[in-house]
């Protein structure tokens, strides 16, 4: 069975048991993903911060907060949030992880895409620092290539077992239970 899978989706309504927050190190939240992280768990996000600002959180050093019902990691990318993801930075997180995720019992893990190609770096580079650590895992790993938004789905499904929904109610859902911003 080939633990290493790719899919498209909304990665915070994954099944596996630990999700991968990319961020940076100097406690900027610069990524949609990352907004959509910490709405959902408010007290990381001040841990987070806290981190940050004591320099705790470093290149190369990982952080698992326990959620209710998943394991976040928050995986540094980068020291500055401005800045494109790091291959060097990304490269030390991964080394880290290969090292420590059966001591953390992380069973499964499920990535987003950690570099969107741009006009001026395919990503190429960090792509392959990707492939290369995730293959080594031993463990279920689900890499979210595209992000659907769950509320494409679920506001459906929701519409055919009670009917039509107002704006307002399709607003709250998608806040308040999809955590799209």
């Amino acid at each position: 069975m080939d633990l290493l899978s790719y899919q498209k989706g909304d990665i915070l309504f994954s099944n596996c048991q630990t999700l991968v927050n990319p961020v940076s190190c100097d406690g900027t939240i610069d990524s949609y993903l990352s907004k959509r992280f910490f709405t959902r768990y408010p007290d990381m996000y001040a841990k987070y911060l806290h981190f940050c600002k004591e320099k705790l959180f470093t290149p190369g050093k990982l952080w698992v907060y326990q959620g209710k019902t998943k394991n976040i990691l928050n995986f540094p990318i980068k020291d500055i949030s401005n800045l494109e993801p790091q291959p060097e930075v990304v490269k030390a997180s991964f080394m880290r992880l290969a090292e420590t995720y059966k001591d953390r019992n992380i069973s499964s893990i499920a990535f987003p895409r950690i570099f969107e190609p741009n006009l001026f770096n395919d990503g190429a580079e960090i792509q392959k620092i990707c492939n290369d650590f995730l293959s080594r895992l031993s463990i279920p790993t689900v890499v979210y290539t595209d992000y659907i938004p769950h509320s494409k789905t679920l506001i459906p499904l929701i519409t055919q077992l009670v009917g039509v929904l107002s704006d307002e109610e399709k607003k709250v859902i998608t806040e308040r239970f999809c955590y799209e911003i």
